[in-house]
């Protein structure tokens, strides 16, 4: 078992899949260390929200951890109605992700 610290714990939110066959994705990332947290929608799915905490949670040389849920459309709607946009790369993903946790005290 690995001595290093959990960095970021992330929590991934995805929509059921509509009628057209999509599905929504958002992410918060919470950094251990300060508590600071950044939020916001995705675009390319689970992969791309946990591969960004991978990146960064490995640059930092600590460990990350993670959850998926599953809502139904109307309610990600509801819950993510005022996010921002994070990202689809990992670079502009982390880069949103730090710049809201620097703003926010």
């Amino acid at each position: 078992m690995s001595s290093q610290r959990i960095g970021y714990v992330g929590s991934i939110v995805h929509s059921k899949i509509d009628r057209n066959g999509n599905t929504y994705w958002a992410m918060k990332i919470h950094r251990t260390r300060d508590g600071r947290s950044a939020i916001g929608t995705i675009s390319g799915g689970e992969g791309n929200g946990t591969y960004a905490l991978r990146v960064w949670a490995e640059a930092e040389k600590c460990r990350y951890s993670y959850s998926v849920c599953e809502v139904p459309i109307r309610e990600f709607g509801r819950l993510t109605r005022d996010w921002p946009y994070l990202g689809c790369t990992t670079a502009e993903i982390i880069a949103h992700a730090k710049k809201q946790m620097r703003s926010r005290k």
